[in-house]
């Protein structure tokens, strides 16, 4: 019996055998690539200003407490605006602007200020340009020496209430 010789290169499982670690070299090139392209927007680069900062945002909290302000966001995700119900607390007069800060839980250039322009009464209104994506969105509402906090899984409609903390 004659045994036929075939090239190596004609053998599937020496293909097979040569696409593993070229496969797995492809793969990690890309990975390397794509972490040195993308910005890590998730580490802060200087904690001790942020260590500052927070101080001034407990006393912010504990001011609010103090004069016992809440408030009501409807948010209408699809046209824009928002509507805010602010319970003033002890405050004698409703402030005729406040900041509406609103933060991505992950994606730092999702963040958003919105202006909240008083109207009637205890009502607010600010808009948005751009709908704010579906998922967990932190919210503070920032007036002079106080604000208030919120956490709140955004739908296209949403209804979110701010407490004191």
């Amino acid at each position: 019996m004659s045994r036929v010789s075939i090239p190596w290169y004609r053998l599937p499982i020496v293909w097979l055998v040569i696409l593993v670690p070229v496969t797995a070299i492809v793969v990690g090139v890309f990975v390397i690539w794509l972490a040195a392209s993308s910005e890590d927007s998730l580490v802060a680069d200087d904690y001790y200003q942020e260590r500052l900062a927070s101080d001034q945002d407990l006393l912010s909290d504990q001011r609010a407490r103090e004069t016992r302000v809440s408030a009501e966001i409807e948010l209408d995700n699809k046209e824009g605006q928002i509507l805010l119900s602010l319970d003033k607390g002890i405050m004698e007069s409703y402030p005729p602007v406040m900041q509406l800060q609103l933060s991505h839980a992950t994606r730092e250039s999702n963040d958003k200020w919105v202006q909240m322009n008083h109207g009637q009464d205890n009502q607010y209104i600010g808009y948005i340009s751009k709908p704010l994506s579906q998922g967990v969105w932190y919210m503070q509402l920032i007036c002079g020496d106080w604000r208030l906090n919120a956490r709140a899984k955004v739908k296209s409609q949403s209804r979110i209430f701010f407490k004191t903390q």
